[in-house]
Formats: C-alpha cells, structure tokens, sequence
C-alpha cells in the first residue's frame, strides 16, 4: 500500500514540496517472512512479503526440498529505487547548545536535471506537532547527487528525542526519510571523590567547597567509612569445593587452600559469630557484608554493571562471600580434603612423581610445584598425616632427579662448558629442602652444596620472589651474613608511603592479573621474618600493603589470596569483632548513621543538598580504617574541571598531522578528518575492574563499530559513548588510541571522559569536555 501511495504522489504534478505522502522510515536490513510453503499443480510458487523501505539492492537467496529429499536453490537480486532519491547524514545524537549540521544526499537517477526544494522537519513524538523546520533549494544534474543542508541547536524546550523527517520534492517525484534523533542534555552528573586512609587515632578533615562547587545544582553528599577492613581478608577466603579440574595443581590446590582457611578460622573462633551476623544482615541491611563490591554503590558509577563483562565475576563474588559458613560443617571440610587426598594418590607414580593429569607421565615441575604446597602447609598447618607419605615419596623423586641434573652438569663442565643455575625449578627444589628442614640423603646433599655457589652467582638477574627464596636457602645452610644481605637488598627495592605502606615498585616484582604482586610480597614477608624476625615494623608496614590492595582487588585466585591472608592475619593485627565506631560529621555536627556492618564497622550514608563547609572523621581505635567522600552534582558539560582521586585520566585528539597534536581544549577539524582520540591513565596503585567511559562529540563516527578487545581492554562503542573496560590495571601508565571520522561541520561538545575502579569507586577521575569546531 505504501509503494503504490508514493507511485501515485509521483505522478502528480506541481507538488513542489506541498505533496502529502508518507516518508520511507522501516530500514530493517532483512526482509521477514514465512517461507513453508507448497507448489500448485504446475510446480509453482508465489512468496508474498513487504520489503523494508531501504532504497538498495536485495538479494533473494532460497533453498527447496521435496520429500525425497531431493533439493535445489535459487538466488536472485532486486533493486529497489526511485528517480529521485533522498539519503540523509543523520548524526547518532546532538547535545543541547551543539551548532550541528544536518544534510542529505539527493540522488538524480535519471537523464535530465531535476530542481526542487529539500525540507527539514523535526516532529515532538508525543503531540506530532513540528518544533523546527527549515528547506533548501536544490538543483541536481542527470545521473549525478546533490546536497542540502540544514543547520539545527537544540532548544532548552525542544523534547528529548525528536522524529527527524527529510524530504525532497519537485516536479513529477518526491522522496523522504524519517528517522528519531535524540536530545542530550548539555548538563552532566559530575561525580567526584576523596578517598583517604588512618592507621592511627587522629582526625582527617575534607574541605567540601572544594568538592561541591558554587551554582551547581542537585547536589548530594555520601559518605562511606569502614572501621575494621581486616574482615575484608576473612571475607576473601577462596571456598574452592571441588575443583573444576582434575589435574595435579587443581587437586593439591583444592587441599591447599580448604585446609589453610580451616586453620585460619580455628584461629579466630569468633569469626562463627559474625558469619551468623553477617547473614542476618543480609537479610535485613541495604548492603550486605556478602555481597560482592561490584554489585554495591551503583548510583555511585558511571555505567551500571549489567552494561559490563562483569557480571558473572559479581556473581561468582558473591556466591563465595556467602559460602564462607560452609567452612564449619565439619563434614563438608573434611570430605573436600578426603577427595582432594584420594585424587592426588592417583595421579602420583610408584617412583613419586606426580602427572599434571591422568594417564599422563610423571613431571618434575608438577611434582615440585605439589610439594611446595605441601612444605608450606607442613609450615604454617603442622604436619598433616593423611597426605604425608605422598609428600615423602615426592619429595624423594625430587631428590634423585636433581642428583642426574646435577651430574650431567659435571659432565658437561669437564668438557669445558661453564656451569650456570639450571632454573628456577632447581631454586623452588632447595627452598623446599629449607623448610622442610630434613636431613638430606649423602648423593643428595652433595648435590645440593654443587647448586648453591651457582646460586650465589645468579643474583643478577633474579626476581625479587626468587632473591627472598635465596635468602631463606641460604639461612637455613648457615649462611647468616649473606642471607642478611639479601634481606637488606629485598628492603633497598620497597618503596614507602604512610597510606599504602611498603611495597615493591620494580619491575623485578613482577605482576600478573592472576595473582598481582602478591607472591613477591608474601616471599620477601617470610624471608624477612626467618631472617630477621625482630623488625616487625617492616613486617607490619609490608602488610599494610596487602590491606590496601584488598581496598581495590577481588583476589579471586586461591594460592594467591590464602598466602596474602594468612600473612595479614599472623603478622599484622588481630581480628577485633567489636572496637570504638569512628564519628563522621560536618562542621562539627555528627551524621544520623546507619547501624554499622558486624566486624566491620561498614556504614554508609547520603544528604542531598549538604550545608556545611568541613568534613570530619575522628578515629579513636588502633587499626586501619578507610572511608571516601563522594560530592554529585548536576553541572554544564562545558563547565566541568579535571578530577581525581587515586587515579588520573587525560584525553587529547590527536591529528595524522601535526596539526591539533595533543589539543584538550578547542580542536578545529575540517569534514573527512581521521582523527585519533588518545586517552591517557595513570593509576597509583593497582586497581581491578576499571571501566573508561569517553563520551563523544556528534561530529564523531568511531572507525571500529565493533565490541571486542582491543589493547587489553574491553571496548564497547555506544551511540554517545566509547567505553573500556580493564580487568586489572596494574599501578602505572596507560594509553587508550581510538580512531574517528569527523563526518559533519559545525560546534559540537565533546562531553567529559571519566574512569573509575568499580569495585572501589571511590578512585576515579574526569577529564573535562572538548569544544570541537568543524569546517566543510
């Protein structure tokens, strides 16, 4: 019915742009319909279906069977077009107080030259009542395009979202588009945050007027405060269950891991009654403690976590917070190790080796990796009779196998061949003998005596995890001066900061996103500690780091996460289930808090329109306790100043040329530009899950419309917006490159550029908005 309407409009003459007639408005890219059908008597068949409005080439692509199952197919194409032919360059979005320029292409496929007027229409959805409307003359030759052009800023009082309407008319044709164009706001919800840390008794103060600024409006204040985060470690406790794999690593892992929270949680027995508070609170608080950080403080975020990849990370979070109770049905533990047991006799050999998995062949490195585990769990657990004798007959596997290497070493140093550390398996294999503490077998001592002036020789080019490994190799021979002197080496890499404490900031200190920095921090813990046992400043200051990184990490990975938390809780502080609640105030005056979260000490509270200058909080308890400070507004977009807190955040555009290179104010392009939006963070500590939101200008068509990873981040390209997403961000610098078309003339803004850690949202950053001027 349509078709045959806009055939009958462009039969009539002299409608120059006053014709009645329906623009084209269904663009879908398929065309539906139902294609069982049968033949007729002649074997013929007749598809009825409407195509969409698109003026284009369709192709027909079909497939038939008989009940025989024989088969055939046919394809064909179809052109769907008019004489004359309207395209418009219809932008995604414009911002209020944009100067944007609307055009549209006006195709002439006929021989002659057509004239006639191209009209603008923008239409308010909801009374179908025209709010703007502007034409232009146009004059295009036979078989060649023409374009017109409107000019359009948004009102204050124009809608929302506008039906943008196209249409060319003239003599004997007409042709029209009909899209919806939406309206963003000029004015922005700015958040922004001051993140701060005590460890002793005192008062941090917060200047407010330097969050909320004068002439801002819906202005909202909230405030969070945790006063005994050590219950963070507790909560991080991996309940592993059954491991997903079979493998070796997995099984020894799973023992591993069960059996060292168990003998945490012995430890502090009031930790069962705060699990029971906890899941009451549950129920009854508006943030549980067992609820994972990525699914808390939404109205906080810049993009809500169903539009992340991170669900399922929330999820899997929250299911372990809320299993930790698990841990004492005694049964349920003790039938998680017992499984654990059974499969590792197994996978072990006759002659103690251990396969990675079954059916496969004994592994040196597997093995040493099983026994390592199971020398520390001997160390921090005490000996554990149901899988010892399978830690014997690996650790005497071991054993011989270094007696060969070491052997085929001599040979190969008498024909001339200069011995070097065979690796770093052979370092885990002596640090494994230190503490086991066992007497040694003759062949293997000697063994063991050719290796350690190679390991003297290969401090060079060693990691700070394998140079604290050394150390307490080398303390447990005797050697005391020269483990001293590791030891003082492993201080002279750590930095100092009185909020993060002491820490390693080399690349020596390798980082991954699977266990972070922890293992280099945990190792240098244990050599310091047997090494040199009375400094227990460093000690302590080294835990307050693994404290914080809790503040921003997940620590979803078992070894990892058990080894950082059983070297917090034994060294550091006690698990206090009741201490003194800070006070938080304004000028003076205390907030109407919540009830605190059990342990602890989690509240969180929010004032709209805050009336105050100062904000206090005043510790009185021992401990680390954090808080933040978050300040939301609604301000103009081309108003709002560079932020940040804990991170940093800076955009430029950047030219092929050197035109424009590294603008962040006003940036003039010209239509056609290829640009590059180069996004620059600087994080100062580690983070887990950061999300980039780059909000951009109308004038921009991103090059890649695709999601996918691009550069270690997750990139999803939205209508108005690029965002990214970071699993881990490791402390440090990073560049986000991004290119564009500039694709229509005018002033557009850009919009600001935000970052923030999700799981902590308190460490965020804003860069502010770019005024872009373009020219044809």
């Amino acid at each position: 019915d349509r078709k045959e309407e806009n055939e009958r409009n462009e039969r009539n003459e002299g409608n120059e742009g006053n014709a009645d007639f329906a623009p084209r408005e269904n663009f879908n890219e398929t065309a539906f319909c139902y294609p069982a059908v049968e033949t007729d008597d002649d074997g013929n068949v007749v598809l009825k279906f409407t195509l969409p409005e698109s003026l284009t080439t369709w192709r027909f692509m079909g497939v038939a069977n008989t009940t025989d199952m024989l088969y055939g197919k046919i394809e064909g194409e179809a052109i769907a077009q008019k004489d004359v032919m309207v395209q418009p360059n219809m932008p995604r979005f414009i911002r209020m107080g944009d100067d944007a320029e609307l055009s549209a292409r006006i195709f002439n496929m006929t021989e002659q030259t057509v004239k006639g007027v191209a009209k603008l229409l923008l239409i308010d959805p909801e009374t179908e009542k025209t709010v703007y409307e502007q034409q232009a003359d146009f004059t295009a030759e036979g078989n060649k395009t023409a374009v017109a052009t409107f000019h359009f800023s948004p009102l204050a009082s124009h809608p929302s979202l506008l039906i943008c309407r196209v249409m060319a008319t003239g003599n004997g044709f007409s042709d029209g588009e009909q899209h919806y164009l939406p309206i963003l706001p000029d004015r922005e919800m700015v958040t922004k945050t001051i993140a701060y840390t005590q460890h002793e008794p005192g008062v941090k103060t917060v200047d407010l007027s330097k969050l909320l600024p004068a002439g801002t409006d819906q202005q909202k204040l909230t405030i969070e405060y945790t006063n005994n985060p050590a219950w963070l470690m507790v909560q991080s406790l991996p309940v592993l269950g059954q491991p997903w794999e079979h493998s070796a690593i997995d099984q020894a892992a799973s023992y591993y891991s069960n059996l060292l929270a168990k003998h945490l949680l012995d430890q502090a027995p009031q930790t069962k009654r705060v699990f029971e508070q906890w899941k009451h609170e549950e129920q009854s608080s508006a943030f549980s403690p067992l609820t994972s950080s990525l699914s808390k403080n939404e109205e906080l975020k810049d993009i809500v976590l169903a539009e992340t990849p991170w669900v399922g990370a929330a999820d899997r979070e929250t299911e372990q917070k809320q299993q930790l109770s698990s841990f004492f049905d005694e049964n349920g533990i003790n039938n998680r190790l017992t499984t654990a047991v059974e499969k590792l006799k197994k996978l072990q050999n006759a002659d103690g080796s251990f396969s990675w998995y079954p059916g496969m062949e004994g592994s040196k490195s597997i093995t040493v990796a099983v026994a390592e585990m199971l020398a520390r769990l001997n160390i921090m657990a005490g000996q554990q009779p149901d899988i010892q004798q399978l830690y014997d007959k690996a650790f005497n596997y071991i054993g011989k196998e270094t007696v060969k290497l070491v052997a085929e070493m001599k040979k190969r140093q008498k024909k001339g061949q200069k011995p070097t550390f065979p690796s770093f398996t052979t370092l885990r294999w002596l640090y494994i003998c230190a503490i086991d503490g066992r007497s040694l077998s003759a062949d293997v001592k000697t063994a063991n005596d050719y290796l350690i002036p190679l390991l003297k020789k290969d401090i060079k080019r060693q990691t700070i995890y394998e140079k604290a490994m050394t150390a307490i190799v080398l303390a447990q021979r005797g050697d005391q001066k020269t483990a001293a002197n590791y030891v003082k080496s492993l201080k002279e890499y750590t930095v100092f900061t009185e909020e993060m404490g002491r820490y390693y900031d080399s690349p020596r200190a390798t980082y991954s996103w699977y266990d972070y920095k922890i293992p280099t921090q945990v190792a240098a813990l244990e050599a310091i500690q047997q090494v040199n046992p009375q400094d227990r400043q460093t000690v302590d200051e080294m835990c307050r780091w693994l404290l914080q990184e809790k503040r921003t990490q997940m620590w979803d990975t078992p070894i990892s996460s058990v080894n950082a938390i059983y070297a917090f809780l034994m060294n550091h502080q006690k698990l206090l289930v009741n201490q003194e609640q800070t006070i938080l105030a304004i000028d003076g005056s205390p907030f109407d808090m919540p009830k605190s979260t059990a342990a602890l000490g989690y509240v969180k509270t929010a004032v709209s329109k805050p009336q105050g200058k100062t904000f206090t909080a005043t510790k009185t308890s021992e401990g680390t306790s954090w808080g933040a400070v978050y300040a939301q507004f609604m301000q103009k977009t081309s108003e709002v100043e560079a932020s940040q807190s804990g991170i940093s955040v800076k955009r430029e555009i950047v030219m092929r040329n050197e035109r424009n290179e590294g603008n962040e104010g006003n940036v003039s392009l010209k239509v056609g530009d290829r640009v590059k939006v180069r996004i620059t963070i600087e994080s100062q500590r580690d983070l887990d899950f950061v999300q980039v939101s780059d909000r951009r200008a109308a004038c921009m068509e991103p090059i890649n419309q695709l999601s996918g990873y691009h550069h270690g981040a997750y990139c999803s390209p939205k209508d108005n917006a690029t965002n990214y997403f970071f699993y881990g961000l490791a402390k440090g610098k990073h560049v986000i490159e991004t290119e564009y078309y500039i694709d229509r003339a005018g002033v557009y803004e850009s919009g600001t550029c935000t970052v923030g850690c999700a799981y902590s949202p308190e460490y965020r950053a804003t860069a502010p908005s770019i005024t872009i001027k373009v020219e044809k």
